[in-house]
């Protein structure tokens, strides 16, 4: 097998709904009739380990990596790394937020949690032993509160300069892989292997393969309506009225990341490729290889401010 070359790519829809306006990825297009535009190593990105992708209100694209932070301005990549934030104790980030008020948040390996205010990288309570150095994921919750998943040390509840560390032992010891919120304030947690946990008013009702889930390795979950969209590392399941349903095309296929666009489609960011899911209109479809994509693994989702859906691959 010859080098591979990894990469950032961006799926722009070919008809958008006129000039000027916002592109739209209709459920009625297929996904085979997008443009992609892809960055390599030969147009400047420096890492080949891409974790995530966001695009902050300035409106530069933010690429997470396992070798540093790299911005993009749509034309070149300025690379944020041990060289230029000191206190990072590796170069190693797995994910980039936005707050409500534009500050930039970074889950990292090593180094906590990193804050970037539009100036200068900060870490985030740097001298709190309590807080683990690694950190896989962020939520934001509404009422103000941060909740913190860690790479195998479980949940954190973070109020203002307070941590505290969720007390369930089923969610102790274990790396937290993505939380969220519905709209009753609930938490979602997913877990590297003990399942999916609900966790309303301090107690924990777990979701496991004995529910229907299809494995208990949940990389991702997202709250759409009433319905809880659940990755796992064996396809795609939706919790609806505590009851879960398996999309059936995505068996066997690892669910890494999530997003959602205005048409309700969802879209998955899997080891075989880009899929989309739209109920509503009977929209089930994978994009891989076979069909001309540039990649297998994708291990992120963004759409940007015009419409465009940002992917990166590992």
């Amino acid at each position: 097998m010859g080098q591979r070359i990894l990469i950032l790519f961006v799926l722009v829809s070919i008809n958008s709904f006129a000039q000027f306006k916002p592109v739209t990825f209709r459920p009625s297009k297929p996904l085979a009739q997008s443009a992609i535009d892809q960055w390599t190593s030969e147009k400047g990105l420096v890492s080949n380990n891409l974790t995530s992708v966001i695009q902050a209100r300035s409106g530069f694209i933010w690429i997470t990596t396992y070798n540093g932070l790299h911005r993009f301005d749509g034309d070149r990549f300025e690379i944020f790394d041990k060289e230029s934030i000191p206190f990072l104790t590796t170069d190693a980030f797995y994910r980039g937020y936005e707050d409500k008020k534009g500050m930039l948040w970074f889950a990292t390996q090593g180094s906590g949690i990193v804050k970037y205010d539009g100036e200068s990288f900060k870490p985030f309570l740097p001298d709190m032993p309590l807080l683990p150095k690694s950190i896989r994921c962020l939520l934001f919750a509404e009422n103000g509160d941060l909740w913190a998943g860690s790479n195998n040390n479980g949940l954190y509840l973070i109020q203002d300069t307070s941590v505290t560390r969720f007390q369930h032992e089923l969610v102790h010891d274990i790396s937290i892989q993505s939380i969220a919120e519905d709209s009753n304030h609930t938490l979602w947690v997913a877990t590297n292997g003990n399942g999916l946990m609900k966790i309303a008013n301090g107690s924990v009702i777990q979701f496991t393969m004995e529910d229907g889930l299809l494995s208990n390795v949940v990389n991702s979950v997202r709250c759409v309506g009433g319905d809880v969209l659940i990755g796992t590392s064996q396809g795609f399941n939706i919790l609806t009225q505590n009851k879960i349903t398996s999309m059936e095309f995505t068996k066997g296929t690892s669910i890494i990341s999530m997003v959602i666009d205005d048409f309700g489609s969802i879209w998955l960011a899997t080891d075989l490729g880009l899929a989309r899911i739209n109920r509503k209109n009977n929209v089930y479809e994978f994009l891989t290889q076979e069909q001309g994509f540039p990649t297998l693994e994708v291990t992120s989702l963004a759409f940007d401010n015009e419409g465009s859906l940002w992917l990166t691959s590992s």
